[in-house]
Order: structure tokens, then C-alpha cells, then sequence
């Protein structure tokens, strides 16, 4: 439905040339609710300018539909009043001088649609949004959520072929974020539209999306679905960008060329030859010998680099038997947040981050035993082992 091909994006500033967006290339499927995820100044917004027409891309090509809106080859730049695109800007944009019904109605309006056909739209786009009772309000007497939704009906009431949502949650306070995301989740259902949505929080991304692209200094780092790039990111920026996560390195082995004294003897996925059952690698660390879980999507080396998250990691303060990867250390930190603990865990020059079960108390001194699972323990991509944090 929205392809973008090999678009870049340079910004001239009193600083120098600052490049915005590099070779950018993706697809939105038809219907999809699509998310641009990454942090301030990466080139989330810029993107979503140059699609709507509000900035002119140096390079590259940008097709809507079967409709091409922009391309430097063809010399194509369809203004942004005929992209039949809908924006959602993080500041709502709302006109103070007009009732929440004018507002929603003000694109309609410029189009001359009949009246009876206004009514009918935007009195549905408002019910969609529940403010249905508001339409005769002020925009000036409404409070920050109610502002996004009319914001969010007006996009709506277009009826256009793309709507595009700039970080429009950035502004409101948690609670109300949190019913703002259930809210947009359920109308993107409802309407059955195709939404390309930019912000940096990756609960927002993960709650939202049915496709992620993970954005960082102008270009994808990868994209899937949120909990494939979660549970099992490929690249390093990935895992440590979507949520808290672990980066173990170390030196990928075999276990099937490991003498049989070196598996732990009832290890839950080894046999008494030595070899994993479901999983054939082994990677040698600063905290010892683990085994992981390998699909044959990430490529191989030498070197390993393996991605952990927190929550994974199994916390006791006794040793767990037939478990492999085992390993103890005593805490440094403990934070109890209510429904978890948050803990770092230092073993020998290494500290590990955990979420512990917040029945078990855990005070800093503390020795622990963590269990890190196979199957928790990720693969990153091995160009990405020497990669700066």
C-alpha cells in the first residue's frame, strides 16, 4: 500500500550538513498498522514529512497505492494537499477557535461535501472517538486526551488512504497514555485503515504494531513483527533499544565436540554423548559455558554474542538441579517495584541485570542462583560482536 524506495534526506545547518535519512527502503502492507520505533533525531519525523509532502526527500521514491507522489527519476512531487493522506502532529493542532464539531469537520469543509454529508461523518467519526456528547464544546475547554481524540476524528472523518501519527501520545500523562494506546488499537481494527506511526517508546510500538522498523541515524536496523524483534532481535542496536536486555560475548563451540565430562551430567537438554538434543551450539564466556538456542536465522563466527533479557533469567538462592547454565553471584543492587524486583547481580568483572519475583526478598549481599534458559539466550548478528554499545 505505501512503498518507499531509496529515499535520503540531507538538512543544510549552521553546524554543517546533517543527514537525515540514508537509502531509506520499506514497505506498509494494505491495512497494516506500521510503526517507525527509534530515538530522538534518527529520522522517524522526517520520514513521515516527506510522505506526507511537507518535506522534499533529496532522492528516492515514494508510492502510494499504485499512485507515485514522489520521484527524483521521474521528477514527481505531488503536493500534499492531493496525497490524500490524513496526519496526526504530536501537538493535536487543533483550531482554538472552533467547537470540537468544526474541528473535525474543517476538512470536509475545504472540500465543499454537502452538508447532510458532514453531519452524517463527522457525528460518526466523534462516536468512533467517543466524544459523540462534545460536538458543540470548545476545543478551549477540552483536556489533553479529549484534544488528541478530535485530532484523531478528524483524521478519521478524511475517510484517506493513510493516516499518519506523529508520537501523538508524547504529550499526555501515563495513565492516560495507556487508554490512548487501547483506544487507537481498537479503532485501527474498527477502521480497517493503514496507519504509519512514529515514536520512540517501545511499549507504545509493542502494544500497537503489527510490524516494527527499528530506526537509528537514517536508516532501518530491522523490522518484523514486535514480538519476534523482542523475544529474538538479530541485531544488537535491536535488543538493547526495545526494552533492558544482557549482551553476553564469548566463542561459539560445538557440543558435539566437547568430551562428555564437560556437560553438566543431567543437563535437561543434553544426552549422555554430549549433544544437545534440540540445540547444537555452545558458546565459551566470562561467566562460563552456556548453551543456546540456534534457528539458522542469524549468521555464524567464531564469536557469539548473546542477548538475555531480564525478566528470562530464573533467580534462586539455592543451586537448581538438572539445570544447565548455571551460574552465582551476589546482588549489588536490589529495587522492589512492586510486582518485581529489579536487581544487578555481579559475577567475578560482570554484572547481570534480573527481574526477581518480588515474594523473595533480596537485599545487596545476597548470593544467588541464576539459571539463564537456552532457548532465552538470542543470538545477535555476528558482524555486531565488536559493535560499540
Amino acid at each position: 500500500m505505501l512503498k518507499i524506495q531509496n529515499l535520503r534526506k540531507q538538512f543544510v545547518t549552521k553546524r554543517g550538513d546533517v543527514v537525515a535519512l540514508q537509502d531509506l527502503s520499506f514497505e506498509v502492507p494494505q491495512g497494516a498498522f506500521f510503526t517507525m520505533l527509534g530515538p530522538s533525531g534518527c529520522g522517524k519525523t522526517t520520514t513521515l514529512r516527506c510522505i506526507a509532502g511537507l518535506e522534499r526527500p533529496d532522492a528516492g521514491e515514494i508510492k502510494i497505492g499504485e499512485r507515485i507522489v514522489f520521484s527524483t527519476d521521474k521528477r514527481i512531487m505531488v503536493p500534499a494537499s492531493q496525497r490524500r493522506i490524513s496526519m496526526v502532529f504530536q501537538s493535536y493542532a487543533i483550531w482554538p477557535h472552533m467547537n470540537v464539531f468544526d474541528n473535525v469537520a474543517y476538512p470536509l469543509q475545504v472540500r465543499n461535501v454537502p452538508r447532510s454529508e458532514v453531519i452524517a461523518r463527522v457525528r460518526r467519526a466523534l462516536d468512533m472517538v467517543e466524544l459523540k456528547e462534545m460536538e458543540q464544546r470548545p476545543a478551549t475547554d477540552l483536556s489533553g486526551g479529549q484534544q488528541q481524540r478530535v485530532a484523531l476524528a478528524r483524521a478519521i472523518v478524511a475517510e484517506t488512504d493513510l493516516i499518519l501519527l506523529d508520537e501523538p501520545l508524547s504529550n499526555l500523562d501515563e495513565q492516560l497514555r495507556v487508554q490512548m494506546r487501547t483506544q487507537l488499537r481498537e479503532l485501527h481494527q474498527r477502521l480497517g485503515c493503514t496507519v504509519v506511526y512514529v515514536t520512540h517508546d517501545q511499549r507504545e510500538a509493542l502494544v500497537l504494531s503489527d510490524i516494527i522498523a527499528v530506526i537509528n541515524a537514517g536508516q532501518i536496523v530491522e523490522m518484523g513483527e514486535p514480538r519476534r524483534l523482542y523475544l529474538r532481535p538479530q541485531r544488537r542496536f535491536t535488543a538493547s533499544f526495545m526494552g533492558t536486555t544482557n549482551l553476553i560475548e564469548g566463542k561459539r563451540g560445538d557440543t558435539r565436540a566437547l568430551p562428555v565430562a564437560a556437560i553438566p551430567p543431567e543437563c535437561e537438554h543434553c544426552d549422555a554423548r554430549g549433544g544437545c538434543q534440540d540445540m547444537r551450539t555452545i558458546a565459551s564466556t566470562p561467566l562460563g559455558q552456556f548453551h543456546y538456542a540456534s534457528d539458522g536465522q542469524v549468521a555464524m563466527s567464531d564469536l557469539v554474542l548473546l542477548c538475555v533479557r531480564p525478566e528470562s533469567i530464573r533467580v534462586s538462592p539455592t543451586p537448581q538441579a538438572n539445570k544447565c547454565n548455571l551460574v552465582s553471584g551476589r546482588v549489588t543492587r536490589a529495587e522492589f517495584l512492586g510486582n518485581y524486583q529489579r536487581c544487578d547481580v555481579q559475577i567475578g568483572e560482570m554484572s547481570l541485570g534480573v527481574r526477581a519475583n518480588p515474594e523473595y526478598p533480596l537485599k545487596v549481599g545476597d548470593q544467588v542462583f541464576l539459571h539463564l534458559p537456552a532457548q532465552a539466550l538470542v543470538p545477535i548478528q555476528a558482524d555486531q560482536v565488536s559493535a560499540p554499545s
